[in-house]
């Protein structure tokens, strides 16, 4: 057996190592237990074991700077043999340890990172060791202990059991592999049916041969249970291993576990599978280049047979496309780096030459030879329908999918070309930027996919009008640009204009129905509008945008004021993004009239622009931009929230006014959660919402007639009224007029002009009062200017009117003095 006996020793345990990490976690795994003292070399150990010797253990670290922990510890050896030595490191493997065993004698070789209790274990055990090494028979127990640290610190699983079957040791591997501990297994029967889990008689004969024959015994594949339940796979090869100091015959088992190796076998079967039913197809050679494997779908890639490719080269591919320099860069690739992907023209059996994708790698060759030459992996993939997909993609980048006509993309290219030719020919570049009209409603009314087909129409009839002497672009929507080549300047560029409109004038025939559409055109020429072509379809643009305003089937040639009235414009919106912060608009109130009584029914909110710049400026100049640019929407909640404000502030000074109307613009009308946001600052303000009436144009009401109704449902349930301001110069259906939720009817302000010399007019204003009053719907008549035209209005019926004649916008102050003045101040004006 193996002896352990009580002598003197000592009980210092000195620790090495370069990382103060380590030195940490050792100290605290450890502290209070023993007599612990620390290095950070070893050439400071080899200081404090001369100083302060003798020690108990020596733990040191591998791989330390100056000298490394095989060469200290060899030392430690040499001189003091009685220390015990432990090898604590992060980078074990089986040479390490063989070093550290033949080299130093290690005791145990601990692995980073270790648990507290390993190492108080270790420590333990090497205490043990120190004392059998100062004992009288330490030469014989040293052997034996040794050896039994050295099976115990194997990094493969190892086993001594005695003929009678009792297990002697079990080394950390085995445990840490299985999970099973020499506590558990006392007898290899313990083993056979716990780890097994087959009847011990069926394997107790196996044991008998290795002590009787005295021969090892292999065992391969056997199926291991670790303690937890899952399943190794693990080779055995026992032998006899003599006998211990007691007589008793012993054998060693040592185990490999296959685990991985079986699995990875596993994977091999899978990936043949794979090889055999992946759709790519595989080609591998030796490293000579000769083919000797390819897979199904490499035969019908390329039509070949594989009796027909096995011992061929790849040449047998080689379409021609490519040199020599191109074989020699895959090849210069597969030699510095082990691979090489990328794509390659390939030849099929029956001629036909294909892209393909090739990725190719240099691999381990022993599955296909018993030697260690590398082979070579190709797999190649088809690509003929992704080049297919990708020009058409590089068509679509260019060109526009339902028109075949060049697109944005492609028009600089055009552009270009078309300088180009200038450059060395001479004439003018004309840019002509089209905008078909009111093309919106033709897809609302008859469908997109008539609106379409329309489209592709039109482009044809502008190709067939441009012809030759120029290129059609696709720009947008309902947007087309022509870029052409002119040589009489701006009288060409006029008769171009015409031209193109006329091209328009005949009808579309789509599905049977025929359908018209005209447009509006821009032109610019190069070099006259500018001298830089990035500006030439601005400028057709603004151009465009200048005929839209002449109605429709307009065409406007560029110039100068043109440019001057967008620049304007911009100038305009940048100073007004700056006027709501600055508190620069101000509200002036005009009243309306109830004609009946001649008080003062409520007020009209109208806003003023205090421009620091340009002075005072009237909304007619300066709402058009705030429309364009979105700032209506801020302005326009700004005008509801002051008219709020001033409604308080007349109530504190004591004067009242019945309601102050606010106009809601259609930016303002589609913002979501309008009515929310209507009623969000009405209640901060602290007014009510009787005393708001918001006034929205006819052409805003009947844009969306459906949406319409539930927003004016809304504000109806809260007490706001709405009126129909500019009435009778929209396209308003009565249908639909008569199913909108409003409250008043606004006549505007053009048929009033005329009153009431022009019976026209008059019976006009009379059908509007007869028609509201009919819906049940009060009318307030606008631009009263003149006695006679009130009192035309009187006598049609008229409910309110306002205008110049009463009174002029006015600041709050004049309006309060208004309002104070009496109920109804306006009375002696009403006709008598």
């Amino acid at each position: 057996m193996f002896l352990d006996r009580e002598i003197n020793f000592s009980e210092r345990i000195l620790v090495v190592d370069d990382d103060p990490l380590v030195l940490d976690f050792l100290s605290k795994a450890i502290k209070n237990k023993y007599d612990l003292i620390v290095a950070n070399s070893a050439k400071e150990a080899l200081d404090i074991l001369k100083e302060r010797g003798p020690f108990a253990v020596v733990i040191s670290d591998l791989r330390m700077p100056e000298m490394d922990g095989i060469t200290f510890l060899t030392l430690v050896k040499q001189r003091w043999p009685q220390a015990v030595r432990i090898l604590f490191t992060g980078f074990a493997d089986l040479q390490a340890a063989t070093t550290a065993i033949n080299t130093a004698h290690i005791f145990r070789l601990l692995t980073k990172p270790a648990r507290n209790i390993e190492i108080i274990e270790t420590i333990n055990e090497g205490l043990k060791q120190h004392r059998l090494l100062v004992a009288d028979e330490a030469q014989l127990i040293e052997r034996e202990h040794q050896l039994r640290m050295a099976l115990l610190s194997l990094p493969f699983p190892a086993m001594i059991h005695a003929e009678d079957g009792q297990v002697i040791l079990m080394n950390k591997t085995w445990e840490d592999l299985s999970g099973w501990k020499s506590s558990d297994i006392s007898s290899i029967k313990d083993w056979y049916e716990k780890a097994y889990r087959r009847n011990w008689q069926e394997f107790s004969g196996s044991i008998e041969k290795i002590f009787f024959r005295q021969n090892s015994e292999i065992y391969n594949d056997t199926k291991v249970y670790t303690k937890d339940g899952k399943t190794l796979m693990w080779d055995f090869n026992s032998a006899p291993f003599g006998e211990m100091s007691d007589g008793k015959k012993v054998a060693i088992s040592i185990a490999s576990d296959v685990t991985q190796r079986r699995a990875m076998e596993d994977d091999l079967s899978r990936a043949r599978q794979v090889f055999e039913n992946v759709p790519n197809g595989i080609l591998i050679t030796n490293s000579d280049g000769v083919i000797i494997d390819v897979n199904p779908a490499m035969c019908e890639t390329s039509g070949f047979s594989p009796e027909e490719l096995i011992g061929e080269t790849p040449k047998i591919f080689k379409s021609g496309r490519h040199d020599k320099n191109f074989y020699k860069t895959i090849w210069h690739s597969m030699n510095k780096d082990g691979s090489w992907r990328g794509e390659l023209w390939n030849r099929r059996k029956n001629g036909e030459i294909y892209p393909a994708w090739i990725t190719m790698s240099q691999v381990d060759g022993s599955g296909y030879s018993d030697n260690t030459e590398p082979v070579f992996v190709a797999i190649i993939t088809d690509i003929s329908s992704l080049h297919e997909a990708q020009e058409r993609i590089e068509y679509l980048s260019y060109y526009d999918a339902l028109t075949g006509l060049p697109n944005q993309e492609n028009m600089r290219i055009i552009l270009e070309q078309a300088l180009g030719n200038i450059g060395r020919q001479g004439g003018h570049v004309l840019a002509g930027y089209l905008d078909l009209d009111d093309f919106k409603l033709i897809n609302e009314s008859k469908g997109h996919e008539t609106g379409d087909k329309l489209l592709v129409q039109v482009s044809n009839r502008l190709m067939g009008c441009v012809k030759d002497r120029g290129t059609v672009i696709r720009w947008g929507a309902d947007q087309f640009v022509i870029i052409a080549t002119v040589n009489d300047g701006e009288k060409e560029a006029l008769q171009f204009g015409d031209e193109l409109l006329d091209s328009l004038k005949e009808s579309f025939e789509i599905a049977g129905d025929a359908v018209f559409v005209s447009a509006c055109v821009g032109l610019s020429l190069y070099p006259r509008d500018d001298s830089s072509p990035n500006t030439l379809i601005q400028h057709a643009n603004i151009a465009m945008n200048e005929a839209k305003k002449n109605g429709r089937n307009q065409f406007r040639l560029f110039s100068d004021p043109m440019n001057q009235r967008v620049v304007e414009r911009l100038a305009l919106e940048t100073e007004m993004r700056f006027s709501l912060e600055n508190n620069e608009f101000v509200l002036d109130y005009q009243p309306l009239v109830e004609l009946s009584t001649g008080r003062v029914r409520g007020v009209e909110a109208l806003v003023r622009w205090q421009n620091p710049k340009r002075g005072l400026m009237m909304p007619d100049s300066f709402l058009p931009v705030a429309e364009k640019s979105g700032l209506i929407i801020p302005l326009g909640f700004w005008v509801l929230e002051e008219s709020c404000r001033q409604i308080k502030l007349w109530e504190k000074q004591g004067m009242s006014v019945e309601r102050v109307a606010v106009n809601l613009s259609a930016r303002q009308m589609w913002e979501e959660n309008i009515v929310d946001s209507v009623a969000d600052i009405i209640s901060k303000t602290g007014c009510r919402c009787d005393q708001i009436e918001l006034e929205l144009t006819e052409t805003v009401l009947m844009s969306s007639v459906e949406k319409t109704v539930k927003i004016l449902s809304h504000l109806a349930e809260l007490g706001i009224e709405v009126s129909m301001d500019d009435f009778g110069t929209g396209y308003s259906s009565l249908y639909y007029l008569r199913n909108l939720p409003f409250h008043i009817i606004k006549v505007d302000k053009s048929f009033v002009d005329d009153l009431p010399q022009d019976a026209g007019s008059v019976s006009l204003i009379s059908s509007i009062i007869a028609f509201a009053h009919g819906l049940g719907k009060k009318t307030v008549v606008e631009g009263i200017e003149t006695q006679q035209q009130l009192e035309c209005v009187h006598s049609l019926g008229g409910d309110v009117a306002q205008g110049y004649y009463f009174a002029r916008p006015m600041n709050p102050q004049k309006i309060g003095k208004l309002l104070a003045s009496g109920p109804t101040p306006f009375s002696h004006m009403l006709p008598k």
